[in-house]
């Protein structure tokens, strides 16, 4: 989501679309009720999350896929794709050697390439998961007549445990938008203080993909910040040093690495940081979710504790 405002401060409309059909058909587990609700959950997480971060609202663009594929162009066009595409494409689309038992993820590739053109886009931005689909794309949308897209990889925000953070995974190794402030807290600290190595520290990944650049974002004026105008925002973490330093102002994560290999910065000044910084941005959503009856509604119907 911080990569919205990046977009937006180069001139870019963002579009964001909610994958109703796609998530139905890839799933062989959840009912269509299921995810129709949890679409709903998306929704109001994406805006309170943005909201949280201080994009702008009024640039960003929600698209549900229900507003485009039932209609007639849209059927026919997944029907002209399905007649050139063999079926080894779409199973490399997903993974190398995946083996589906049934057909309806077979369609899905179709689905996200189509909503390129059905969402009016001239770039498609995802994770670096979205390599295979992205090529997919490439591949088979310029022979149904479709003008080939600009696609935009991101690197995946890696678990507090190593490896991807996903919402599939146990409550450990990740951070959720719900979760409470001391939960975090009790995260963070556990996540810094397990790894192995700096390459494997989720916190590190925190401060430099999601905190750094928060700040940096709001101090040039692109995210919109609570306070008083005019404030002056600092364009980094500050952080309390050791042996009574006054306060340095970290701006990337090599400074705070380093501080904190030679003892000028403690780790547990710099964890109890993070968190708070962490508990800031997850406040709103949490507030948000609070007040807002719908959201707990399709949270309950969409995510009920015997699924």
């Amino acid at each position: 989501m911080i990569k919205f405002a990046e977009f937006i401060k180069a001139g870019v409309e963002v579009v964001v679309l909610l994958h109703e059909l796609f998530s139905y058909l890839d799933n062989v587990k959840y009912s269509a009720e299921h995810v129709t609700h949890r679409m709903a959950c998306y929704r109001y997480t994406v805006i309170a999350a943005l909201e949280a971060i201080g994009v702008p609202l009024h640039k960003i663009h929600i698209v549900e896929e229900g507003t485009y594929h039932t209609t007639p162009e849209f059927v026919r066009d997944l029907w002209r794709l399905c007649k050139i595409v063999p079926q080894q494409a779409v199973k490399d689309a997903w993974n190398p050697g995946y083996e589906p038992d049934m057909l309806s993820p077979m369609l899905c590739p179709g689905l996200q390439a189509l909503a390129e053109e059905y969402c009016n886009v001239d770039i498609q931005f995802g994770g670096t998961d979205q390599r295979g689909l992205f090529k997919f794309a490439e591949l088979f949308m310029p022979l149904i007549g479709f003008a080939d897209r600009a696609r935009l990889m991101n690197p995946m925000l890696p678990s507090l445990r190593g490896g991807k953070m996903s919402s599939s995974h146990p409550p450990e190794t990740k951070i959720m938008f719900q979760d409470p402030a001391p939960v975090v807290k009790e995260k963070i600290e556990k996540a810094y203080a397990s790894a192995a190595t700096t390459d494997q520290n989720g916190v590190f990944a925190l401060v430099k993909d999601m905190l750094l650049p928060i700040r940096l974002l709001q101090a040039e004026g692109i995210l919109e910040v609570q306070g008083a105008p005019g404030e002056r925002r600092s364009k980094g973490l500050v952080l309390p040093r050791t042996n009574g330093r006054i306060p340095k102002e970290y701006l990337s994560i090599d400074e705070i690495k380093h501080d904190l290999e030679v003892k000028e910065l403690a780790s547990e000044v710099f964890t109890t940081a993070v968190a708070d910084a962490v508990n800031i941005l997850l406040d709103h959503v949490r507030q948000a979710y609070a007040m807002n009856e719908e959201w707990q509604k399709a949270d309950k119907y969409g995510y009920p504790e015997s699924a």
